[in-house]
């Protein structure tokens, strides 16, 4: 994993919470996401990797000279995993990265 930990900007932030010397935010891999989704989703099998659901809108703002221009926003409506059937940049193998935990205790009998 990819800590980050640049106090170049530290400060206040919007909470008004004074930031120095801690982390701010991690920068993770598209198959470091998938991983982290596959745990928490306790998921066993498959090729799963990342998502992205995307919406468009639009609006009027002041452009690189200040007239005003029709923009294009493209907000990030959902992040998810789904299945895949090749393993690539986006996928982690859930049997590798969350397998199916057996008890190794032997159950005793009376």
């Amino acid at each position: 994993k990819r800590e980050t930990n640049d106090t170049r900007d530290a400060g206040l932030h919007s909470g008004g919470w004074h930031m120095t010397n801690e982390k701010r935010y991690y920068d993770l891999t598209y198959k470091e996401i998938a991983e982290a989704l596959i745990v928490k989703l306790n998921i066993h099998e498959g090729l799963w990797g990342v998502r992205a659901r995307f919406g468009i809108g639009a609006a009027n703002a002041p452009g690189p000279e200040g007239k005003m221009v029709p923009v294009a926003m493209v907000p990030l409506i959902s992040l998810g995993l789904q299945s895949f059937d090749e393993e690539g940049d986006l996928t982690a193998d859930a049997a590798k990265v969350n397998p199916i935990r057996r008890d190794s205790k032997k159950s005793k009998r009376k």
